[in-house]
């Protein structure tokens, strides 16, 4: 593929033109396109909305893409946007294989994951080793672990000496196990502060499910009003966990996700102090 081509597709991508793309790759003969061209007119067809055809477009390339991340992660997109969670979930599963770090394709499989109820335990909080953590741009400490049936949350911790981490993982581990074993004492919090209103709030504010009452459509999935706490407490997941180590003492702060998606994109900050203590501080997103 041209340097010049490319130019001017990413120029139109960025403006959302997107069916100056499709026009144009279409203007070339299929014999002519190579898979680089084929990927774009996949991401054009993406920014239309037009997932079908997404779908074909990448399958039709797909032994050229069998060693490309972003192919993975394009046509397992493409099916979660249909609802074929399944093939998504083993399309993004395999982008990871690739690159264990892709943020989007990492959050995207937290949701998947949730979805599907699939969840291994793979690293429970009390089998984390200094080793587990890698330093990242933003000087701190950082894994993926296993809390909450989710396999795929981040734990930051603030500090990039290994000798200051070694000292306060065994506490920091203690501080994990209690969030692992009292989620109700959070959700209880989040309740008594009319989380469970809020989500109905925002999820009124979806598309009407047709033929059924008090029904929405949320990230795919049907909810109906009013949440019930049990509901919202098998909904929730946490995104990641920040570890701050100040005079001594740890305190903690949890990103909580909903699936469904409730707050649409939104997070719950919890903080948990040194002394334990829960509070609620509200969306993010």
């Amino acid at each position: 593929m041209e340097n010049r081509l490319k130019d001017e597709f990413e120029a139109l991508i960025e403006k959302e033109e997107y069916s100056k793309v499709i026009k144009k790759i279409k203007s070339i003969p299929t014999e002519d396109r190579d898979y680089e061209i084929n990927s774009y007119l996949a991401r054009a067809f993406s920014g239309e909305g037009k997932v079908d055809s997404v779908v074909k477009v990448l399958l039709s390339i797909e032994k050229e893409g069998a060693a490309d991340p972003l192919w993975y992660y394009r046509i397992g997109y493409a099916y979660y946007s249909l609802g074929e969670f399944e093939k998504a979930q083993g399309y993004i599963s395999e982008s990871l294989k690739f690159d264990p770090t892709d943020r989007w394709a990492i959050m995207l499989l937290r949701v998947l994951n949730k979805k599907l109820n699939v969840y291994k335990g793979t690293k429970i909080c009390e089998n984390l080793q200094v080793e587990d953590f890698k330093a990242s741009n933003v000087f701190t400490a950082e894994t993926l672990f296993s809390i909450w049936k989710n396999d795929l949350t981040d734990l930051y911790i603030d500090t990039e000496d290994d000798i200051k981490l070694r000292d306060f993982l065994p506490q920091i581990k203690n501080r994990l196990k209690w969030i692992e074993d009292n989620s109700q004492v959070i959700e209880k919090v989040l309740i008594d502060d009319g989380i469970l209103e809020l989500a109905e709030e925002w999820t009124s504010s979806a598309e009407e499910a047709e033929e059924e009452q008090e029904c929405y459509i949320v990230d795919g999935d049907k909810v109906f009003l009013p949440i019930s706490e049990k509901d919202f407490s098998d909904s929730l997941y946490a995104e990641s966990i920040t570890a701050t180590i100040e005079n001594g003492e740890i305190s903690l702060e949890l990103f909580l996700c909903c699936c469904p998606d409730y707050f649409a994109g939104h997070c719950i900050i919890v903080d948990i102090d040194k002394d334990g203590n829960v509070v609620n501080r509200g969306l993010a997103g």
